[in-house]
């Protein structure tokens, strides 16, 4: 483990990133040494992890072909104009070793769910970070968006204003000049709209709008907010059609849903007689009595595990059989927020309780396994990717497996008690 390293390059880039935030532009930095690190404080109560694949600050992907599965994890935070925390994300592998400093305030994965009802995932990240850039008032700070496989075998770098769909056949990924590019999900270009050259009216001013589009399979179905006819851009290759192609089934029949039938992520389920059916899109039907509990409930339903909440007084955890796994005594617990809605999720528990002045509330967080077992506690924000954890607690970031094991833990040296001049 290189301790000072990643602490070094971490207090480099949050200072930075709070100054670019501010209302005059941050001046070029001359590197981490010029900072006086207060690294006393930066211990926890238990040690840090954090084992890097490269000596040197990284704030940028290096391609390679050995890293295996990407993940994020968190290194830091800087606080917005506003009540919420921006965490700042880096890039490590599957085993938690580090491949890039936190420099993104996001990492997503790629995915899409299109009008024809088709949904998927591609083997692919977003990234997205800040960059300082002169206006016409001396400074501002913008976002710029980049592209890497989920490997980290490609990458485009941080080139994009934004990235606005996703389907099938690639991302279409806008340039801050105006440009327009499809790519493929191997990181290579299918097609490219220069600047002022896009074949449609409007379409510039309106692209960042599109994951509000309309798209099915390989077209985009593109409305100038006019009173004429849609266009049809096949996205395989950029050709603008006037009229609806052929192959193109659009709009998709509605298939009315059977009587009584509810909708969920995954498929359809049915409540009736004290029996709950639940029917997923994989296959198969499951069918057993609602668990005992206070009243009215309302069901939440992620692969195999269902939760049943009645309002305001339990929660309870079952699986597909039925079997009772987990119950609480009130009904703040859901399947947690996984970053990848595709994968299956844990379960947290959300308690609100006094701040330290015994006043201000805070929200804490208890993350259980999908049989109900808690594996962490006292946590402050907690989420999923794909199988790994991010847990946010008073003094460390940690990145987890879904047992709660440490792959890398930082110190939160933002809440530290540093005096504001240094």
């Amino acid at each position: 483990m290189k301790r000072n390293a990643i602490s070094l390059a971490l207090a480099a880039t949050l200072l930075a990133a709070l100054a670019s935030c501010g209302p005059e532009a941050a001046p070029a930095s001359t590197g981490p040494a010029e900072l006086e690190a207060h690294w006393e404080v930066l211990e926890t109560g238990a040690p840090n992890i954090a084992n890097r694949r490269y000596e040197g600050y990284t704030d940028a992907l290096i391609p390679a072909g050995d890293y295996g599965e990407l993940v994020p994890y968190i290194g830091g935070e800087v606080m917005p104009a506003g009540p919420f925390t921006t965490y700042l994300y880096g890039l490590a592998t599957h085993e938690g070793e580090i491949v890039t400093d936190p420099v993104y305030f996001s990492v997503e994965s790629c995915r899409w769910y299109d009008g024809a009802g088709e949904r998927g995932s591609a083997d692919a990240l977003i990234l997205s970070s800040g960059e300082a850039a002169e206006g016409a008032d001396g400074s501002s700070f913008e976002i710029r968006r980049g592209l890497c496989a989920a490997d980290g075998s490609w990458y485009t770098g941080q080139c994009f204003s934004d990235v606005p769909l996703q389907s099938r056949c690639g991302a279409l990924c806008l340039e801050p000049d105006g440009a327009v590019a499809m790519l493929g999900w191997d990181g290579a270009e299918l097609w490219r709209w220069e600047a002022g050259a896009a074949p449609l009216e409007g379409f510039a001013e309106r692209a960042e709008y599109l994951s509000y589009a309309e798209y099915a399979g390989d077209y985009l179905i593109y409305d100038t907010g006019g009173e004429g006819a849609p266009s049809y851009i096949d996205l395989r290759d950029g050709r603008v059609y006037a009229d609806k192609p052929a192959e193109l089934t659009w709009p998709p029949a509605e298939e009315p849903l059977p009587f009584g039938a509810e909708e969920y992520t995954d498929g359809l389920y049915t409540i009736e007689d004290g029996l709950i059916t639940i029917e997923p899109d994989s296959g198969g039907s499951y069918t057993f009595a609602v668990p005992d509990g206070p009243g009215d409930f309302y069901p939440s339903i992620n692969g195999d595990r269902v939760i049943f909440h009645f309002y305001g007084d339990a929660s309870v955890l079952t699986d597909l059989d039925g079997n009772e796994l987990k119950r609480w005594e009130d009904s703040l617990t859901d399947f947690i927020s996984q970053l990848n809605p595709f994968a299956p999720a844990l379960i947290a528990r959300n308690e609100v309780v006094p701040g330290e002045d015994g006043e201000t509330p805070r929200i804490i967080y208890t993350v259980y396994d999908r049989d109900g077992n808690a594996v962490a506690d006292n946590c402050s924000s907690a989420w999923q990717f794909l199988d790994r954890l991010y847990l946010v607690e008073d003094d460390c970031y940690r990145l987890t497996d879904l047992e709660g094991r440490d792959l890398i833990r930082l110190s939160r040296w933002m809440t530290a008690d540093i005096p504001a001049e240094e």
